[in-house]
């Protein structure tokens, strides 16, 4: 994640390959991550 961005795909093929679409569900409640539906991305400003 060099470009402080998460999509789907990257979530499920390196970190979490059984549900992607609820791990990004639980990282979209971290603080300063945005993200968006269609397509799920996830999204970091620190």
């Amino acid at each position: 994640m060099v470009t402080g961005m998460l999509t789907l795909a990257e979530l499920d093929n390196e970190y979490t390959p059984r549900n992607p679409v609820y791990a990004a569900a639980m990282l979209a409640e971290f603080p300063g991550v945005r993200y968006s539906l269609n397509p799920i991305r996830l999204r970091w400003s620190g």
